[in-house]
């Protein structure tokens, strides 16, 4: 881990997008504060500095069961949570491309946990603001 590079771990797993297009809105918020909850504690946790050049996002994905799963679909929703919990702490200013990038999350089974997690790192980009 560099300087700049920070990682976080989140005890739960996003809905793919295909689940989470099909839940109800309420259940969408829901799902969507109680991630935010967990990811901004530990964001606060790790002392992620206000940025104000691009973020880079990664993830790993920690899946109880092995089976094929499309990657993307999941990295809309959980980048999409964690670019808004990083604007909502005031890490970035907004969540726009200038702010933040991202790479197609990666799925891994071999952990042999009895819950799923995520590992979501953050690279700073450029200099860090003062």
């Amino acid at each position: 881990m560099g300087a700049n590079e920070y990682w976080v771990r989140v005890n739960q797993i996003v809905p793919s997008l295909n689940e989470y297009l099909h839940l109800h809105w309420a259940v969408k918020s829901k799902v969507k504060e109680t991630f935010l909850e967990e990811f901004i504690l530990v964001l606060r946790h790790a002392r992620v500095p206000k940025h104000n050049e691009n973020v880079k996002l990664r993830a790993i994905i920690y899946f109880l069961e092995r089976r094929r799963r499309d990657m993307s679909n999941y990295g809309s929703v959980l980048y999409k949570f964690v670019a808004d919990g990083l604007v909502r702490e005031g890490v970035i200013p907004d969540d726009t491309a200038k702010y933040v990038s991202t790479s197609e999350p990666v799925a891994d089974t071999s952990r042999g946990t009895k819950y799923g997690y995520t590992y979501i790192g953050l690279q700073l980009q450029g200099d860090q603001s003062k």
